[in-house]
């Protein structure tokens, strides 16, 4: 049931960033914005030359209407690139 559970989550992610220092600036605005630590998940991803790239989401959302309504929230604050994502 977890994981049937897991597939259907939305999250939003907020950006994809290779240096760490962005990633952990843009982790303390969420938290600004009222997103803890624990609501925030990051995502480290292997690209083409060896570099990582660090996905940052935050969530899970219960439904769609939710996830579309945070995503247009993060737009306006800032994270322009902001998307609703199902991991």
């Amino acid at each position: 049931a977890a994981a049937a559970r897991a597939a259907d989550e939305l999250w939003v992610q907020v950006l994809a960033v290779r240096h760490r220092d962005a990633l952990d600036q843009a982790r303390r605005r969420l938290v600004d914005l009222g997103f803890p630590l624990e609501s925030q998940v990051v995502t480290p991803t292997g690209v083409a030359g060896g570099a990582t790239l660090y996905k940052l989401r935050i969530g899970p959302f219960p439904d769609r209407v939710s996830a579309d309504r945070v995503t247009e929230r993060m737009r306006v604050s800032g994270f322009p690139d902001a998307w609703v994502v199902v991991p």
